[in-house]
């Protein structure tokens, strides 16, 4: 699969939305409700292909170390319109392409 091409202002958005769930997951936000988490998300953007990028992401870095929280992350950016299209080239171009790297770099 190709790898999703992004605007300057998308890759932005992808980091601040990783940069959310990471603070959901890792950080001190972790006790926030999803729907919390939802609404930060959507400050930032409703772009399915941004938030598809960042379940792509969540989803290789899953698989690299099976850390459930990365799983529950993946539905907070499903439940946040992720599209599942752009998340699965994300996901096979870091398996192809970033072995043991879980950011698209």
């Amino acid at each position: 699969m190709e790898r999703v091409v992004l605007t300057a202002e998308q890759r932005l958005a992808v980091e601040q939305v990783v940069g959310i769930g990471v603070r959901w997951t890792v950080g001190g936000s972790s006790d926030l409700l999803r729907e919390k988490v939802i609404a930060e998300l959507h400050a930032v953007t409703r772009d399915g292909v941004v938030l598809g990028v960042a379940l792509g992401t969540v989803l290789a870095a899953a698989d690299m170390d099976g850390w459930r929280p990365y799983r529950t992350l993946a539905e907070v950016y499903r439940d946040a319109g992720a599209d599942e299209h752009v998340a699965a080239a994300e996901l096979a171009w870091q398996r192809a392409h970033s072995p043991g790297r879980g950011s698209r770099g």
